[in-house]
This record gives structure tokens, C-alpha cells and sequence, in this order.
């Protein structure tokens, strides 16, 4: 019987592998997976708010004088739930002298029940706040 020579300590390291470890494309699919989640999701929450119709007499401004305490610009809006689903609103504001804007301000009411109103208040920075309207720009329910 013949026993094998025993392996020399000095003997070449094995040749490395080529090409990418099967954890490596796991990986890879993973992160593919996950932006195009965050992608769907975005495109998701933006066509809900932006397809939403609000009616003109669902949001609108009651009050349009500056604030007492700061002087700043202010609109209170109001806003009716009229839909039968529970919403979230956001209402940009411009406030404008002249034909121009000076000051943007804007609202944001959460979880409206159907049938539910909710009031507040639209500010803009600034003390130059004497004379100007109070216009809604966009209104965006999700």
C-alpha cells in the first residue's frame, strides 16, 4: 500500500474565485426591490392628493387680517370633510398686494372625519402686513 505525500506547507495558495458571491446578487435584487417600493409609493401618495376633487366650498378663508400678536400676515381657513372617507388637507395660501405676492403661508388638518370641519390659521413671516388679500393656491387632500 502507498501512502499519498503529505502536502507541502509551502505549496501556492488556492486560485480566488472569480465572479460575484451568491450573497452579492441577493443583495443587489434586494435594493432593486427596495427603490422600486419607494418608487411606487411616492408615485402612490402623489396621484391620491393630487386626484382628489375639493370642492370650492369645502376649503375656504374666513379671515384675512393680520395676526395680533406678531403682526404677520394671517388667513384662517376652514375646511369641510364633505367626501364619506376620512382625509388629510393641506392648503397653500398667498397673500398678495398690488398683483403681487408678498408672503405664502399654508395649513395642514389631519384625519378629517366625514362630515367634519376644521379651522386654522395660514401665517406669513413678516411685519409689512397691512393691505393685502388672502388667495388659495392649491389644495391638496390624500
Amino acid at each position: 500500500m502507498t501512502t499519498p505525500d503529505p502536502v507541502s506547507p509551502y505549496a501556492p495558495p488556492a486560485a480566488p474565485k472569480k465572479g460575484m458571491p451568491a450573497w452579492g446578487w441577493i443583495l443587489i435584487a434586494v435594493g432593486a426591490c427596495a427603490v422600486l417600493l419607494c418608487v411606487g409609493l411616492t408615485a402612490l401618495v402623489f396621484l391620491a392628493g393630487k386626484s382628489a376633487n375639493v370642492g370650492d366650498s369645502d376649503v375656504r378663508i374666513t379671515l384675512c387680517t393680520p395676526d395680533p400678536s406678531t403682526g404677520w400676515a394671517r388667513a384662517t381657513v376652514a375646511v369641510l370633510n364633505g367626501d364619506s372617507r376620512q382625509h388629510d388637507y393641506i392648503v397653500n395660501v398667498a397673500f398678495e398686494r398690488g398683483g403681487s405676492q408678498v408672503g405664502t403661508g399654508f395649513v395642514v388638518i389631519s384625519d378629517l372625519a366625514p362630515g367634519q370641519s376644521a379651522v386654522d390659521d395660514a401665517v406669513a413671516l413678516g411685519k409689512d402686513a397691512v393691505g393685502y388679500t388672502c388667495r388659495i393656491t392649491d389644495v391638496t387632500r390624500t
